[in-house]
């Protein structure tokens, strides 16, 4: 980073902040979306947790390209909130 910076060690940076207001909001994906209709208990455990979760969740799904592979993740989540809502 110093390199692209153009600094060396002990050299004085300046440095521009810039507020960034856009909301961060990760969509979810249809097939999340019906698993959680299909099951009003996971659905209700996921509508709990605090928004930090959910968009963890949902990034953590969003990332999964291949739809097998997504499948088998949904089911883990499935699995995790209802374990969650014992």
């Amino acid at each position: 980073m110093r390199k692209q910076a153009s600094v060396d060690v002990g050299d004085r940076g300046q440095l521009v902040l810039e507020i960034d207001a856009d909301p961060r909001v990760v969509t979810m994906s249809d097939d999340f979306a019906r698993a959680l209709q299909k099951n009003s208990q996971a659905k209700g455990a996921f509508e709990r947790l605090p928004p930090s979760q959910q968009k963890e969740m949902l990034t953590y799904l969003y990332l999964i390209k291949k739809p097998d592979t997504l499948r088998r993740n949904i089911d883990k989540v499935i699995a995790r909130l209802l374990k969650q809502d014992d």
